[in-house]
């Protein structure tokens, strides 16, 4: 699995940990709405509300986007649901040094799936590590939970520099839309990807700031 893989899966786990945390009680619904594992149009689809998690290792909430479905509402046209919501969560992740408050991808990958069997859903603990096996495979070979939580590549140590969650739906937010593009004829929209450098403060209350915070933030909107 490339470097960059490595850290969306922990930037994706973390916040999955998150939410499994904030609510015990719907821990089936919330691992099932895991969709990062393979390639979708979300990481998170919670009811109505789409959740995309942007994982990097710099200072600041600087991301690239694979295009304007990344930024924007899924109106259903294309058959899916029409999002009443988006959330963008940017992580921002470096290696631990010794003392710090750490985690690890094994760890995390530990806890959700005890978190399910204490729930008694055994079997979606099974789905969930089968998922969690499938990340990145297409950069290389994924995590396999049972063989490799001593690989080294994914027993690294992180600590979190910064986590935020974003209402994309706040017009205080430009980033290029679907319509920016589409007055330009002769640009195909799916086509185009650009970075987006999101500031520490949009407006009131946006960004939602740490793990917890975000968690409920996403469950209640």
């Amino acid at each position: 699995m490339s470097s960059d893989a490595v850290l969306g899966l922990a930037g994706e786990l973390l916040l999955l940990d998150a939410l499994c945390r904030t609510d015990p009680d719907r821990v089936d619904e919330i691992v099932n709405s895991w969709d990062g594992w393979q390639r979708s149009s979300r990481d998170f689809s919670i009811n109505a509300v789409g959740v995309e998690v942007k994982t990097t290792r710099r200072d600041t909430s600087s991301h690239m986007m694979q295009g304007v479905h990344q930024v924007e509402l899924d109106d259903g046209e294309d058959g899916g649901v029409a999002e009443t919501g988006l959330i963008l969560v940017s992580i921002g992740l470096r290696p631990a040094e010794f003392g710090d408050d750490s985690f690890t991808i094994p760890q995390l990958v530990e806890r959700i799936s005890s978190r399910l069997k204490d729930a008694g859903r055994p079997d979606l603990a099974a789905t969930f590590l089968a998922h969690v096996s499938e990340y990145g495979s297409w950069s290389g070979l994924g995590y396999d939970h049972r063989s490799m939580s001593d690989d080294p590549m994914f027993a690294l140590p992180y600590v979190t520099k910064f986590f935020r969650g974003y209402d994309m739906r706040d017009p205080a937010i430009e980033v290029l839309r679907r319509d920016d593009i589409a007055s330009h004829h002769h640009v195909d929209v799916g086509s185009v990807r650009f970075r987006i450098d999101l500031p520490l403060a949009v407006s009131a209350g946006n960004p939602v700031q740490q793990p917890n915070q975000v968690a409920r933030f996403i469950l209640g909107s």
